[in-house]
């Protein structure tokens, strides 16, 4: 299978980070469910043995279960971080790659230094992005190369 170029690489890329965030997510709101379960049993427990002889197994079973419950959903918070921040990554790794040579927002030109001009007359055609300047010094003279 020949390579993907890279704004199809990195769109492949971001919505699998994006699956893996959502996943993240609905783990996490499921086990904030659950610790909230767990309390609320142990409350409930709590009170319906509250005049009698509460049963000592049972209140270690609760905290047990909370604890793994807890651990586990701080895991879960952890891995949800690094997801949405592989989410970011590939989104503005997509916006670079779309933005790559287009004098606009977050382009080349914005980033290059004093002295750095744009040549309207040495551009090119990309499929993808469409037309395509280059921007060079005032000390060097451009070499128009067509990229197709």
């Amino acid at each position: 299978m020949p390579p993907l170029p890279p704004v199809d690489e990195y769109a492949l890329r971001l919505a699998l980070r994006q699956a893996a965030a959502a996943a993240r997510e609905r783990t996490h709101i499921h086990l904030g469910n659950a610790k909230v379960a767990v309390f609320i049993g142990a409350l409930i427990y709590g009170a319906v043995t509250l005049g009698g002889d509460p049963s000592r197994m049972v209140w270690a079973a609760a905290v047990a279960v909370y604890l793994a419950l807890a651990v586990w959903h701080e895991l879960t918070i952890r891995a949800l971080t690094r997801a949405q921040a592989a989410v970011r990554f590939y989104s503005d790794g997509t916006a670079r790659i779309c933005s790559a040579g287009q004098f606009g927002q977050n382009s080349v030109a914005e980033f290059a230094a004093p002295g750095v001009r744009r040549r309207t007359n040495c551009s090119w055609t990309c499929p993808r992005w469409g037309r395509v300047s280059s921007a060079t010094t005032s000390r060097t003279r451009p070499t128009c190369r067509s990229r197709r």
